[in-house]
């Protein structure tokens, strides 16, 4: 697999795992033939994000409207990695492509592979099949990731894990739900995304052993590659499970 591919991959992940967050009853998403909006219907929580940019069949001129007109819209945009021509319209055509620093974020894949740990005597690792553990993934999701905020939807999101879209995974430390992760799979092309652990457990590598459940079924599972994205920290955690970063 080339550097190119694995880099469209890492770029389709992350529009898959914005797909999740806008398929749901309470969200809304919309396509004016050149990029996708996600947003929370009126009176509902969820995330905003514009998504699924295609610049590509456009003028540099009708191009550089779009960008404009894309950044008015003042919400996160997801701008296409693996995509020269819009990396020239965003930054020049003199720009350089410089290896990440701790305050960028990271794009990461790992090929086939086994990575192995200990495990805790006192650590369970579950996957997520019903919609009373959903619940759990979502609160500690939403916890960790949105400072309580109802991104993930318990109930709303959960049809994904039933046609194996997501396929979460807790980590239950003296029986209490402490740690989560998550496989998204698109064909067999997945993503590790949601890694978290509640503050008052960290450092007892939980995180680490729900992510190797994780990716050991994926790859049991058919997975061509797992990508993800993550800053400094976490990319850290990544890279000792085997991930190359690519840039």
């Amino acid at each position: 697999m080339t550097s190119e591919e694995i880099l469209k991959h890492i770029d389709d992940g992350a529009i898959f795992y914005l797909d999740f967050f806008g398929d749901a009853e309470h969200m809304e998403s919309t396509d004016n033939g050149i990029y996708r909006m996600i947003k929370p219907k009126e009176n509902e929580q969820g995330i905003k994000f514009v998504l699924d940019l295609r610049l590509n069949g456009l003028t540099d001129e009708e191009a550089q409207n779009k960008i404009a007109e894309i950044k008015s819209l003042s919400m996160p945009v997801w701008w296409p990695i693996y995509s020269k021509r819009i990396h020239e319209l965003l930054y020049g055509k003199d720009y350089v492509v410089l290896p990440p620093t701790e305050g960028d974020e990271f794009y990461m894949a790992l090929l086939p592979g086994n990575p192995t740990d200990n495990i805790e005597s006192n650590t369970a690792i579950k996957r997520v099949e019903t919609t009373e553990n959903f619940k759990f993934w979502a609160d500690i999701a939403n916890q960790v990731f949105a400072g309580g905020y109802g991104d993930i939807h318990s109930v709303n999101h959960f049809h994904w894990c039933e046609k194996g879209k997501l396929i979460p995974y807790i980590t239950y430390y003296d029986g209490k739900p402490v740690a989560i992760a998550a496989i998204l799979n698109n064909n067999s092309i997945a993503s590790l995304e949601f890694v978290a652990t509640l503050g008052e457990y960290r450092r007892k590598r939980l995180a680490r052993a729900v992510c190797i459940a994780a990716i050991c079924d994926a790859f049991a599972n058919g997975a061509k590659i797992i990508t993800t994205r993550a800053f400094y920290s976490a990319s850290l955690l990544y890279q000792s499970l085997g991930f190359q970063i690519y840039y």
